[in-house]
């Protein structure tokens, strides 16, 4: 019976995984910059990666890359301070 229901959670996880990388894969990234706006109003810095898809930038973002490589490559341990 504790196997049956270990493969049951272990499926329910599998497919809550699956369906989280194909919405994220399909969501536009403006969706992702309304996560933002509370974030900044806590006083955290804010990171948009991606263009935005041509809408315009708000003030809640901090700082825009093309690419998470590029931001990451170009930070330095002065900048976390």
């Amino acid at each position: 019976m504790i196997f049956f229901a270990c493969f049951v959670l272990m499926a329910m996880m599998i497919f809550r995984l699956v369906l989280i990388l194909i919405l994220a894969s399909f969501a536009p990234p403006a969706i992702f910059s309304l996560a933002l706006e509370p974030a900044k109003a806590l006083g955290m810095a804010t990171v948009l990666i991606g263009d935005g898809r041509g809408k315009p930038l708000g003030d809640h973002i901090d700082h825009q890359a093309p690419d998470l490589l590029d931001f990451l490559s170009d930070l330095t341990f002065k900048d976390a301070a």
